[in-house]
């Protein structure tokens, strides 16, 4: 572990200073534990921690005030009450900023814990080598076990290590907690900065408590999260943080800090906590798989977060929404057994079709959204608790096709897939999804079937179905980047020879993968419209997918009535899995990615139908009816 740094605090105007050791500063790997938690993992933590904050070691009278907090690594980094934050001129008594310590049966399965009044409590801890002014930091893993107030809609800062243009934050906001990292200056001549802010993020609700890990693992230029152990996310484009000299703050901004949406927040504003927190652990290192499950074991063991929190099956609350497109309805199945829960009605024109076509859930997790491709062609968007519509927007398109949401959850891009004038530009209409207003509406090319926004957020790749080719779009302002054919020999505009209909970009946000209809092909570009690879796989590739560790490419066959699962970024076909109906059109995963769930058309003689395949074994699981003429697929973790 090496020697323990040596804090030396000293506050000429309670701006504190700390000097280190020096030591690792590759990663900081951060859990926090909030809320109530039982004693079912081990003891202690795996070792090695520079950061051990736990309420169980603060030696005070349950009902007392939190005066000071020892860190327990053997580092040094205490963390004291600040009463005038850096930035804060002393007026008058400095307001009572310490938390409360609560009783064990008030706190999380038998332990105290600190609570944070939501008005004015704020602990921090000086500037530490180890923690934020040391670095860079390549990597950083935040664990969160946390239990919230009865207020998550109001902005909230959890955890921050500083900075304006660098740093790390743990947040709510609007009912969502945010985990986040950013280096907004350019430190190392663009090798990995500027970047961010990057976000991870997932719904939560009042007075819950939940254990949360962030990852940032920069030499794979990845940002990823898990909530109660299983897989959120993960966002491409993450660089090394450098050096931030704000202090660290708890259960408040201690200096300042940079949120999701580009606001710079300092103090006095504050954005106050209101919960609990139980335990912070930080870690200089990246945790291995087995080292991240024992310290979530740990703190889910001990404060009853975690799995061992809930009784419900891993997925407990979640969905699939499967487009029905003939009988106009929304279906809502088990993805346990496929069984029917609900159907959502989005028949605008009795007696007509009307034709549900795409459906996708934003990722912030709090709503799902479909789109009508006939008639009136419309954007819906849904509640994912309840299903309660909230709008609809009617599009300016001849048409209605897939959902590309931008991974900040604020634009979806919606192509018409218009094949009534072969050769002529189609249209992608460009919707925001707050208030389901039309930012634009642009005509990139020739029957335009999928705008899939990349994992950085910064592109939009537009499948051109009747062109042969793909259009790169800015994802901000809107305008082409680059454009490029699909094959050294396309078809003429209104005849194509490959007919790329879908899309999907690897997590990092490196490679393109491009669905060949026509073929039998899937194509591999880099970002610069590059061949770098191709796949064969079943009949006529419709639509495809990545699992969300990267390593896993699935393809729909629509013409030979399989799913094909391919090893990426290797592309080799590993298997081929017979789906016994007709026609497979969508397909959507499992947040773990071990399953594949697929929507197939039928025929004019059968029901169309949804199948789940183990991707393991590669055997179908279930087969379940989709209604008629099925399309569009999607899974939701369901609203927690």
């Amino acid at each position: 572990m090496g020697a323990p740094a040596h804090v030396l605090i000293d506050r000429p105007g309670d701006r504190w200073r700390a000097r280190g050791s020096g030591g690792p500063t590759r990663l900081v790997i951060l859990a926090l534990a909030f809320g109530s938690l039982a004693c079912e993992g081990s003891s202690a933590p795996p070792p090695g921690a520079v950061l051990w904050l736990s309420a169980d070691s603060l030696g005070a009278e349950a009902g007392t005030y939190v005066e000071a907090w020892p860190d327990a690594s053997g580092y040094g980094h205490d963390v004291a009450v600040v009463p005038f934050p850096p930035g804060i001129r002393p007026s008058g008594d400095p307001p009572d900023r310490r938390p409360r310590l609560t009783p064990p049966e008030e706190g999380l399965a038998g332990h105290s814990v600190a609570r944070f009044d939501g008005a004015d409590d704020l602990l921090g801890i000086a500037d530490a080598d180890l923690l934020n002014v040391g670095g860079p930091y390549g990597r950083r893993t935040i664990f969160l076990a946390f239990r919230t107030g009865v207020d998550v809609r109001r902005r909230q800062m959890l955890f921050e290590t500083g900075g304006d243009l660098r740093g790390f934050n743990v947040y709510l906001d609007e009912g969502v907690l945010r985990l986040g990292v950013y280096n907004l200056w350019n430190d190392d001549r663009g090798s990995t900065t500027p970047f961010g802010p990057l976000t991870i993020f997932a719904p939560i609700r009042p007075g819950t408590g939940y254990l949360v890990t962030l990852e940032l693992d920069q030499p794979r230029g990845l940002l990823r999260g898990w909530l109660n152990e299983r897989p959120i996310g993960s966002v491409a484009g993450a660089g090394r943080v450098f050096v931030h000299h704000e202090d660290i703050g708890i259960g408040a901004i201690n200096e300042d800090t940079y949120y999701h949406d580009g606001v710079r927040q300092g103090v006095p504003t504050g954005d106050f906590f209101a919960g609990d927190v139980a335990e912070i652990l930080v870690y200089n290192d990246v945790l291995t798989d087995r080292a991240r499950r024992a310290t979530e074991r740990y703190l889910g063991g001990k404060y009853g977060l975690g799995r061992q929190s809930s009784p419900a099956a891993p997925d407990s609350g979640s969905r699939l929404y499967a487009a029905s497109g003939i009988t106009d309805e929304i279906l809502r199945l088990d993805p346990a057994d496929g069984s029917r829960t609900g159907t959502v009605d989005v028949d605008r024109r009795r007696g007509e079709v009307d034709e549900p076509h795409g459906v996708a859930v934003g990722p912030e997790g709090l709503h799902w959204y479909a789109t009508l491709s006939h008639g009136e062609p419309t954007l819906w968007k849904f509640e994912l608790a309840g299903d309660r519509l909230v709008g609809r927007v009617r599009l300016p398109t001849a048409g209605a096709a897939r959902i590309g949401i931008t991974p900040d959850g604020k634009r979806a891009f919606i192509p018409d897939y218009d094949r009534s004038r072969p050769g002529h530009p189609g249209k992608v209409a460009v919707v925001g999804l707050a208030d389901l207003s039309i930012e634009a509406t642009l005509s990139p090319c020739a029957g335009p079937h999928h705008a899939a926004p990349d994992p950085t957020g910064r592109l939009v790749a537009v499948a051109c179905s009747l062109s042969d080719e793909v259009v790169i779009l800015d994802a901000r302002t809107l305008e082409e980047v680059r454009r490029f054919p699909v094959d050294e020999s396309p078809g003429p505009p209104g005849a194509p020879g490959f007919k790329p209909l879908n899309l999907a970009w690897s997590t990092d946000g490196a490679t393109l993968y491009v669905a060949m209809h026509l073929t039998d092909a899937i194509r591999a570009f880099d970002r610069d419209g590059n061949v770098v690879g191709t796949v064969t796989v079943g009949d006529g590739p419709a639509q495809i997918a990545v699992s969300p560790d990267g390593r896993t490419l699935v393809s729909a066959n629509r013409r030979d009535g399989s799913l094909s699962v391919v090893a990426v970024p290797d592309l080799i076909e590993q298997k081929r899995v017979a789906l016994d109906t007709a026609r497979p059109h969508g397909v959507a995963l499992d947040t773990a990615g071990a399953t594949a769930f697929v929507t197939c058309e039928g025929t004019p003689e059968s029901r169309a139908r949804v199948v789940a395949v183990d991707l393991e074994a590669g055997r179908v699981k279930w087969t379940a009816d989709g209604g008629g003429y099925a399309l569009g697929i999607a899974y939701a973790a369901g609203p927690r």
